[in-house]
């Protein structure tokens, strides 16, 4: 066994003494040494011809479903790009209406002028700020997309800037969503929601509910800025996978001033 022990190591010095060009003697030779770089380079080249594809073909999905599936695949921001049409809702719903001052009375050495602050006939401009678009009849291009965001205005560049951290995280949201838990009664409560209300209102308070909403009281349901066939799917898928999704930072820009 010594002799053999031996008779190894004097080969794998032989080996490593030429370069690694002896058959199984444990040191890569030049060809394979050579080779790596340019392997992984390969590799390199192909995961990113992959993403590239994978995210040009979220882009060309609907806003809404193109920003989810880049949350739940983990392509996150890679090449986004946002649809024109978003691209002005969420500028218009960061706009406020400008205020002047209207002197009701100009006042004097003994009595102080009295002013009042009133809105400025016109349309709104763009101002910096979190811009909360519940409540406030904003279209489901920026409720659904992202939501609560922050506006950031640059006037002499003419330009406004909207960010937003891409997740489920927030407390309107339910924490089972993001756990990577598989959750199929609850992945069934957001499918049946679709056509059963009382499904929905069940998975938000966690109380079983009798009966069922009348047709119209449905669609008034469906008229809410967060709730739509789309976004009660993609909760659903959320439930039923065992992933926990990775937040992306997402930063958009158009001008601050154009034509609408």
């Amino acid at each position: 066994m010594d002799f053999l022990r031996l008779a190894g190591d004097i080969y794998r010095q032989a080996d490593k003494a030429a370069g690694g060009i002896l058959p199984g003697g444990g040191t890569p030779n030049p060809v394979v040494r050579a080779l790596s770089p340019a392997k992984a380079a390969l590799e390199r080249s192909i995961k990113e011809a992959a993403l590239n594809a994978a995210a040009a073909a979220s882009n060309a999905l609907p806003d809404r479903v193109n920003l989810y599936t880049r949350y739940v695949t983990g392509l996150g921001n890679k090449n986004l790009e946002l649809d024109p049409s978003t691209l002005q809702a969420l500028r218009a719903a960061s706009e406020k209406q400008p205020n002047i001052e209207k002197v009701l009375f100009p006042g004097s050495d003994k009595v102080p002028a009295i002013v009042m602050t009133e809105p400025a006939y016109g349309p709104g401009i763009p101002v910096t700020g979190q811009v909360i678009p519940y409540g406030q009849n904003e279209p489901k291009s920026v409720t659904n997309t992202l939501g609560s965001y922050g506006a950031y205005v640059d006037p002499e560049a003419n330009v406004v800037t909207f960010r937003d951290t891409y997740d489920m995280l927030n407390s309107s949201e339910d924490p089972d969503l993001v756990s990577g838990k598989i959750q199929p009664y609850k992945a069934w409560k957001s499918v049946e929601s679709l056509w059963n209300p009382s499904a929905f209102a069940e998975l938000r308070s966690g109380v079983p509910l009798e009966g069922r909403y009348a047709p119209e009281e449905f669609g008034e349901s469906a008229k809410s800025p967060t709730f739509s066939p789309a976004t009660q799917l993609g909760r659903a898928l959320l439930y039923a996978l065992p992933v926990k999704p990775k937040p992306y930072e997402v930063e958009a820009s158009v001008p601050l001033f154009s034509e609408r």
